[in-house]
């Protein structure tokens, strides 16, 4: 039995065939050593356990597609898709305390959006860009219609303090 390296296949190269990972070497782990029990039915099971932290003060309602951004000791979750569509709050989870607060930051505001990123610029300033608000996206480089930033625009930034 000959070992296919990556790259390489048996089949013509017209045929558009993929590389079957299973032949190459490793990709189904390393060789069993002897002494191990990874799949022996004698073998203790394994307790896996997950701690949720609790937290004070009011959490952010349930979303998906947003930013979550660290910022020394506080996560600021920005956007994301709610229940009723694109949501354009800013929550802080303060991970020294476990304290969630709502924050009201200042500057010029991006709109609502989710599926963007977000990125600390300094201790006080978060930049949100791109993604998706009210069915189109938010990309907007600078042609007809532009906008500097806030509402509607491709991005905007805000203090976050």
């Amino acid at each position: 039995a000959r070992t296919a390296m990556l790259g390489e296949s048996d089949a013509p190269a017209s045929a558009g065939a993929a590389l079957d990972l299973a032949s190459v070497p490793g990709a189904d782990g390393p060789p069993p050593q002897e002494g191990d029990r990874l799949h022996d039915e004698t073998a203790d099971d394994v307790e896996v356990r997950c701690h949720a932290r609790a937290t004070a003060g009011k959490m952010p309602m349930s979303r998906c597609l947003h930013s979550a951004t660290c910022v020394d000791d506080k996560l600021y979750v920005y956007g994301g898709k709610g229940a009723s569509g694109p949501l354009g709050d800013l929550h802080v989870l303060d991970m020294k305390t476990s304290t969630w607060t709502a924050a009201k930051p200042s500057g010029a505001q991006p709109s609502a959006r989710f599926g963007h990123t977000a990125v600390a610029v300094s201790a006080e300033r978060l930049l949100v860009f791109g993604g998706m608000a009210a069915g189109h996206s938010t990309f907007n480089f600078g042609g007809a219609g532009a906008s500097s930033g806030g509402v509607g625009g491709g991005g905007g930034s805000g203090d976050i303090s």
